[in-house]
């Protein structure tokens, strides 16, 4: 930049304070400045210019030279109508492609979850039960089971994942058995103890 002329100060005309939101982070400490200079920078209108952006590499000999067209608008001549828009349309979600999440918990009454309002853990015999029902009406065949745990159960080697009896190894047994053709996706997690870890 020559001497004498004004530096662009639309470049960095931030705070310091600015980047710890995350926008301007990487562009202020590529430079290699810290905060507080470049809030002094900014206030002495002393503001760094930008980083050289390299140049494009040249294409290969023999490539040839295709000109951008002046459009105002993009061509969509396969969206036009929704019969073209069928026929060409790439991805297709079916109630098949869902995978149906259920909380259950080995209580006698259906408990609402914290995390997700609307949700319930269900009481892992009658509602589960019915809950399937519902779910394969609409045609959705595959479920995954999310157990709530009893403290009492929980330990820091995370036995009761390795227990026939428990509530997840009942809840897959009492649904295959109503519903054969029942994909049911599950992760027997370990769950420890948070006392003892």
């Amino acid at each position: 930049m020559q001497q004498g002329l004004p530096r662009p100060l639309h470049l960095f005309a931030v705070r310091a304070s600015d980047s710890h939101n995350g926008n301007h982070a990487g562009l202020l400490h590529k430079l290699g400045l810290s905060d507080a200079e470049c809030e002094a920078a900014v206030v002495a209108s002393n503001v760094p210019e930008a980083p050289p952006i390299p140049p494009k590499p040249a294409s290969l000999v023999g490539t040839p030279v295709v000109p951008s067209l002046p459009l105002n608008r993009r061509p969509r001549h396969n969206r036009r109508m929704p019969v073209l828009r069928e026929a060409f349309q790439e991805t297709t979600i079916s109630p098949a492609n869902f995978v149906y999440p259920i909380f259950i918990h080995e209580g006698e009454e259906d408990t609402p979850t914290g995390a997700m309002p609307g949700c319930y853990r269900l009481r892992w015999r009658h509602e589960l039960v019915q809950e399937n029902f519902i779910m394969l009406f609409y045609s959705v065949d595959s479920v995954v089971l999310f157990p709530k745990i009893p403290d009492a159960l929980k330990s820091s080697t995370g036995n009761e994942a390795y227990n026939d009896n428990g509530l997840v190894p009942r809840s897959i047994r009492l649904l295959k058995d109503k519903f054969p053709d029942l994909v049911s996706e599950h992760n027997l997690r370990l769950i420890f103890s948070g006392a003892n870890m």
